[in-house]
């Protein structure tokens, strides 16, 4: 039976607005493009 998981994007979205990983925060908030300080 295969397992439903979240995709990549969607995921990490949801990290970076949780404030869930220390140092991952959005360059640009408001275009959501890219992320930076990734502590692994």
């Amino acid at each position: 039976m295969p397992v439903e998981r979240m995709r990549m994007r969607p995921w990490l979205e949801e990290q970076i607005n949780s404030n869930t990983i220390p140092g991952l925060r959005w360059i640009n908030k408001k275009k959501k493009m890219n992320f930076t300080d990734v502590p692994f």
